[in-house]
C-alpha cells in the first residue's frame, strides 16, 4: 500500500505505510522534513485509534529532504481497523497528525456438507439424486461406485444445485453415490453413501438339471453376486418356484415326463422387484428311463495279445442315473457258434476276460436305475494273437572285428502273423544307449550306423511286432570289439637350415590289414596339431615351417585301416639352427633368415597398476590377467646375401598382409604375434641396418 502522509506542520510531516500478509498487518511510521528546513530535536509520537501508547524519537536532518522510519510494528486481525499518530514539532512549532484505516478479509471456510442424499431409480439408464443444501455452494460434485469401494467423480453441477440425474448407468450393475459441496475452491468432504441401487440383472447361464434320487436339482451360474434369488420355470412355461436360492430341488416331478428348466434372477428392494430375462433351457432329464446304447471305442484294439483281454465302453444315461449293471457278449468266430454272455454289476465300464488266440465279435449293453437294459452296442471285431518271440542269431560270438555291427534275428509267431516292425538297441556295457534302430516290414537283418570303438565292450538287444503287438525284448548279447590294426608306418624327419623348416617323409608299410590313409600331427603346448590328413600315397613328403628351429619337435604319424583301426608312429626332430627366422604368409611358409648377431631385447611381464583409497596411507597394487611379451631385434642386412635372406626377401616377409607372423631363434623361442613395421637405414653400399619387433598374441 502507498504511504498516507499528514500535512506539513513546523516544516515536517509524518506518514503511515501498511503491508498485509494473511491476517498479519505490518505498520510503519515515517517522517520527512520540508526542503530548505533543517531539524534537530526530540519529541514523542502518540498512537491512537486501534493501537495505543507512545514512543520517544529523535529527529536530525539537513536542509535537503530527508525520509526516515520512526516506528514499525505488526498486528494480527481481521475486519477493519483505524490507526492514527500525533507528534508536536519543537523549535519550529506545530503538531502533525495522520490516520488510516486497514481492512483484512477473513480466510475462506470449508462449506458444510449437504444432507439427506437419496437416489431414485427411473430406469436402468436413469437415476435421480436429491439432497438438501445447508449453505450456499458454488457447485456440488457427484461421485459413483459400482460396489468395489472405489468412487469416481461423474459430474459437478453448478449454481447451488439440489438434484442431479445420472444417465450413464447400465443394466446388471449396482451403484452407490456420494456428494460433496464446493465453495471458493474448498470442498466440504464426502457425504455418507446413498445406495445400493440396482439395475436389471442379467439372465443366468449354464443352467443344468440332474436327477438326485426321485428329485431333480437345478443349478445355474449367476452374472453377479447380489442377484442371488431366482425364479424357476419348467418346460411347459409354468413357474414352479419363485424367489428361491440355487441350487433348487424340484420335488415330486412327474416320473415319466422329460423335464427341462429355465431360470431368471430377481432383485427386491426399495425400487421394487427387478427380474432378468429367462435363461436358455437346461439339459433334458427323465427320472427313470433305460439308457441309450453304450459307446464302444478301441479297447480292445483290432489286434491284441491273447490272454487277459480288456473291454471298455461308455454308459449313456438318459435319466442321469449311473450304470448299475452290464452284459457283455463275446463270440469266438472260429470256435463254438454260441456267444458267451457275461454279467457284471457296478458303475465301472470295463471288463477283463482271459481269451485264447482267435478272432472274436463282441458287444455290450448297460442298465441304470430303470429295470430295462439299454440296446446292444454296435458289434466290434478283434483278433487275439500270441505275443511274438525274437532271438538274436548274429553276432554269434563275443568278439567283433568290424567297425559296424550287423544284427540278424529270428522272428516267430505261432499264428503265423507276419513281422510288421522292429526295434534294435545298441548300448555300452554299462547300459547307456548308443543308438536305437527301427524299421518296418519283414526284414530280419539290420546294420547300426554307429562306428564302433576299438577295444570297447557293447551289448545289443532286439524286439519285433505284428500290427502293434510287440515281442518282449530279447536277452542282451554281449560283445567285445577288437579291430586288426594296419602296419605301423615309417617316418623320417630332418631340419633344412637353408629354408628354415622341417622335412617329413611318412611311408605306408604292408601288413595283414591294408593302410588306406595316413595323417601327420605336431605336438605343441596344447596337444597335437594336425599338419596333413588323408595321405594315400605309399610315401608322402611334407614340410613344416612351424617346427622349432632349436630344440625338439615331436611328430605323430597315424595309419588308418578301412575298419577305422589305427597304428601310430612317433618321431622327434632335434634342430640346432643358429639363425633367427621370421615367417609369414599362408601357414608361415614365407620365411626370412637373419643372422643371430643382432642386438636383441626382450620385454616380458604382466600389466600392473596402483590405486589409492581414502583412509589408507599407501597405494594398493593390482596385477592384470593380461601378459605382455615383446622381442625387439636390430642388425644388418645385405642387398645380396648367399647365406642369409637378402634385403628384398626380408621386406617381402615383413610386408605380408597376414595378421600374425612367426618368430623363432636359437634359444628355442617360438612366438606367434603382431609384427611391427620394418625400419631400414642405409649404412654403406649394399649394407643396411634394420630394426623390428614382434608382440606375442593369441593365434
Amino acid at each position: 500500500m502507498a504511504i498516507i502522509w499528514s500535512s506539513y506542520a513546523g516544516h515536517y510531516r509524518v506518514g503511515i505505510d501498511v503491508a498485509v500478509s494473511g491476517d498479519l498487518a505490518t505498520l510503519a511510521v515515517y517522517g520527512e522534513n520540508q526542503s530548505g528546513y533543517s531539524h534537530a530535536w526530540h519529541s514523542t509520537i502518540h498512537f491512537t485509534g486501534d493501537w495505543s501508547g507512545s514512543k520517544q524519537v529523535h529527529v536530525s536532518t539537513g536542509l535537503g529532504t530527508s525520509f526516515h522510519e520512526l516506528h514499525r510494528t505488526q498486528i494480527r486481525f481481521t475486519g477493519t481497523r483505524s490507526f492514527a499518530v500525533t507528534m508536536s514539532i519543537p523549535y519550529w512549532g506545530g503538531t502533525v497528525y495522520v490516520a488510516r484505516s486497514v481492512t483484512i478479509s477473513p480466510p475462506a471456510q470449508h462449506p458444510k456438507q449437504p444432507t439427506g442424499l437419496r437416489v431414485q431409480r427411473s430406469s436402468d439408464t436413469v437415476h435421480v439424486l436429491n439432497w438438501a443444501n445447508t449453505e450456499h455452494y458454488d457447485a456440488v460434485q457427484v461421485f459413483r461406485s459400482s460396489g468395489d469401494g472405489n468412487y469416481y467423480q461423474i459430474a459437478a453441477p453448478t449454481g447451488n444445485p439440489t438434484t442431479y440425474t445420472d444417465t450413464s448407468t447400465k443394466a446388471n450393475e449396482r451403484y452407490y453415490y456420494k456428494i460433496q459441496a464446493v465453495r471458493q475452491g474448498l470442498g466440504s468432504g464426502l457425504t455418507a453413501a446413498a445406495g445400493p441401487v440396482f439395475t436389471t440383472p442379467a439372465a443366468p447361464t449354464e443352467v443344468a438339471a440332474a436327477r438326485v434320487g426321485s428329485t431333480i436339482q437345478i443349478t445355474a451360474k449367476g452374472q453377479n453376486t447380489w442377484a442371488n434369488r431366482y425364479d424357476v420355470q419348467d418346460v411347459s412355461g409354468t413357474v414352479i418356484a419363485t424367489n428361491v436360492a440355487l441350487p433348487y430341488t424340484h420335488t415330486n416331478p412327474a416320473a415319466t415326463t422329460t423335464h427341462k428348466y429355465r431360470v431368471r434372477a430377481r432383485l427386491s428392494g426399495t425400487t421394487g422387484t427387478l427380474t432378468s430375462a429367462w435363461s436358455n433351457q437346461s439339459n433334458a432329464v427323465t427320472l427313470v428311463s433305460p439308457p441309450a446304447a453304450p459307446s464302444v471305442g478301441s479297447t480292445p484294439p483290432a489286434k491284441t495279445v491273447a490272454g487277459a483281454v480288456r473291454f471298455a465302453w461308455s454308459h449313456n444315461s438318459t435319466d442321469t442315473s449311473k450304470q448299475e449293471q452290464f452284459q457283455i457278449s463275446i463270440l469266438d468266430i472260429y470256435g463254438s457258434d454260441d456267444e458267451q454272455i457275461y454279467t457284471g454289476t457296478g458303475s465301472v465300464s470295463e471288463y477283463v476276460r482271459n481269451l485264447p488266440a482267435s478272432e472274436y465279435y463282441w458287444k455290450v449293453r448297460t442298465k441304470g436305475a430303470h429295470s430295462d437294459y439299454s440296446p446292444w452296442s454296435r458289434t466290434q471285431v478283434f483278433q487275439a494273437i500270441t505275443r511274438p518271440v525274437v532271438q538274436i542269431l548274429e553276432p554269434s560270438g563275443t568278439h567283433w572285428i568290424d567297425p559296424k555291427l550287423t544284427v540278424n534275428w529270428r522272428y516267430t509267431q505261432p499264428e503265423n502273423e507276419r513281422q510288421s516292425e522292429y526295434e534294435l538297441q545298441l548300448e555300452t556295457s554299462d547300459g547307456n544307449v548308443v543308438e536305437t534302430l527301427t524299421g518296418n516290414g519283414e526284414l530280419t537283418r539290420a546294420v547300426f550306423n554307429t562306428l564302433l570303438l576299438n577295444n570297447t565292450a557293447y551289448r545289443v538287444r532286439a524286439r519285433a511286432a505284428s500290427s502293434g503287438i510287440w515281442s518282449d525284448w530279447s536277452p542282451y548279447w554281449n560283445l567285445n570289439v577288437r579291430f586288426i590294426p594296419p602296419a605301423i608306418p615309417s617316418a623320417a624327419v630332418a631340419w633344412d637350415d637353408r629354408l628354415g623348416l622341417a622335412e617329413i617323409v611318412a611311408t605306408r608299410n604292408s601288413g595283414t590289414v591294408s593302410t588306406v590313409k595316413m595323417s601327420v600331427e605336431r605336438l605343441d603346448d596344447h596337444g597335437y596339431t594336425l599338419i596333413a590328413e588323408n595321405l594315400t600315397q605309399q610315401s608322402n613328403n611334407l614340410t613344416d615351417p612351424e617346427a622349432y628351429s632349436s630344440g625338439a619337435t615331436t611328430y605323430r604319424i597315424t595309419a588308418y585301416a578301412a575298419t577305422g583301426a589305427t597304428s601310430v608312429k612317433e618321431v622327434t626332430l632335434q634342430a640346432d639352427s643358429s639363425s633367427i627366422w621370421i615367417g609369414g604368409g599362408s601357414s608361415y611358409s614365407e620365411i626370412a633368415k637373419l643372422h643371430f648377431d643382432p642386438e636383441l631385447s626382450i620385454e616380458t611381464g604382466r600389466l600392473r597398476t596402483t590405486h589409492r583409497f581414502s583412509g589408507r596411507p599407501k597405494p594398493v597394487s593390482y596385477a592384470s590377467a593380461q601378459l605382455t611379451n615383446t622381442i625387439k631385434i636390430s642388425g644388418h642386412l645385405l642387398e645380396e646375401d648367399t647365406l642369409n635372406s637378402a634385403l628384398s626377401h626380408v621386406e617381402r616377409v615383413c610386408t605380408d598382409p597376414s595378421p600374425i607372423h612367426l618368430y623363432r631363434d636359437p634359444t628355442g623361442r617360438r612366438i606367434y604375434g603382431n609384427l611391427s613395421a620394418l625400419s631400414l637405414t642405409r649404412i654403406a653400399d649394399q649394407l643396411w641396418s634394420y630394426s623390428l619387433s614382434i608382440e606375442e598374441t593369441d593365434h
